[in-house]
């Protein structure tokens, strides 16, 4: 029997660190779809097919950046372009009226190509990180288009959700999940170590977190070190006894034995932090058992506070750390409640909706 084929269209590589379409792309596989991945455009690339992990991929010119296409004109040349060898790409691999998944603001005129359910998920503001002028103008009348063109639109926070309903009658949360069942955490070591997992870079409020290690509470870094960071405060972290700095490793590799918790410290003063829902990895440290501390942001998913805390001040940050460290075990039952809606077999459900209308 043949599989059923999605097509996908997104803005990154698949050489690109995994983020939410990677998990998608995975779930789809598994579920098993045939998976037509339409990656970034390039000024470098003519029209390029290959297969790699089961997974056709397809790259093709771009003529203008969408960054660059300051003026209306500029934005329909471009789609010419992209119709162009979409519609080569189309022909080359045989492609019918297949179902699509789309992470591209920008892809207004799928249509034009596929009568079908035409899913589009946004996981960036693309609108809001640009200052203001013709670019942005464009942005949002191109995401405006894109949004009313499709069947469903999907966005991974609160903030995005509210961004596309200004354009369509209704969009929907569609958040990341853990891709692992719940695994009961050992607890036959004194759990004092914070946790922090994740790039290290400028978005860290450095003042307030090293005025929590200054109080002596432990901290473990996981993750490449940014040059973003400011040296003064990286080079007290590395100094200070308390800390250990690890490199980057796949979460199924790190000793979760003596962690009490998980930090997000974000500085909000940065563009784009306050409308933060959740991280990717957070699902996937739940399923761990390991709570969740956040910088208290107005978008946050809603949560219990033994599993998903929020903090505003170095000193509640330090009272949150002592609260999970000793009541470590109390908190195991709110995290396996709240991973009940949050499982690949969940989101499953949810795309079969979204490609086919079958629930």
């Amino acid at each position: 029997m043949k599989k059923p084929k999605v097509l996908f269209f997104t803005k990154t590589t698949w050489e690109e660190p995994p983020r939410l379409r990677h998990q998608v792309v995975r779930l789809l596989k598994d579920m098993g779809y045939d998976i037509v991945f339409f990656e970034r455009p390039s000024l470098n690339v003519w029209l390029s097919i290959r297969k790699e992990e089961g997974i056709t991929f397809v790259r093709h010119f771009e003529l203008i950046h969408h960054r660059l296409r300051f003026f209306d004109f500029l934005v329909k040349i471009n789609v010419g372009v992209y119709k162009f060898f979409i519609k080569k790409a189309i022909k080359k691999l045989k492609i019918g009226n297949e179902p699509v998944l789309n992470f591209s603001y920008d892809y207004y005129f799928l249509k034009d190509f596929f009568n079908t359910n035409i899913t589009t998920v946004i996981d960036d503001d693309f609108v809001n990180k640009l200052k203001d002028g013709l670019v942005k103008k464009n942005t949002e009348l191109q995401l405006a288009k894109t949004a009313r063109n499709s069947t469903y639109n999907l966005a991974v926070s609160y903030p995005l959700r509210n961004q596309l309903e200004q354009f369509v009658e209704k969009a929907y949360l569609f958040f990341p999940w853990a891709e692992q069942i719940y695994e009961k955490p050992k607890t036959d070591k004194k759990r004092d170590v914070v946790l922090f997992f994740g790039y290290i870079n400028y978005r860290i409020d450095w003042p307030l977190v090293l005025d929590i290690i200054r109080k002596g509470i432990k901290f473990r870094f996981i993750g490449p070190i940014e040059k973003s960071v400011n040296l003064k405060y990286l080079e007290e972290a590395q100094s200070s006894p308390n800390v250990e700095f690890l490199s980057a490793m796949n979460i199924n590799n790190i000793d979760f034995s003596d962690i009490c918790c998980s930090i997000l410290p974000w500085d909000t003063s940065f563009e784009g932090i306050q409308a933060i829902t959740i991280n990717n990895k957070c699902f996937n440290l739940l399923s761990r058992g390991i709570p969740q501390l956040y910088t208290d942001l107005p978008y946050l998913i809603e949560a219990d506070n033994q599993v998903i805390g929020r903090c505003r001040t170095a000193k509640e940050f330090m009272e949150s750390i002592k609260y999970y460290s000793d009541n470590f075990e109390d908190c195991q039952q709110p995290i396996i409640d709240f991973l009940e809606m949050h499982y690949p077999k969940k989101r499953a459900l949810e795309l079969r909706y979204y490609l086919t209308n079958e629930k």
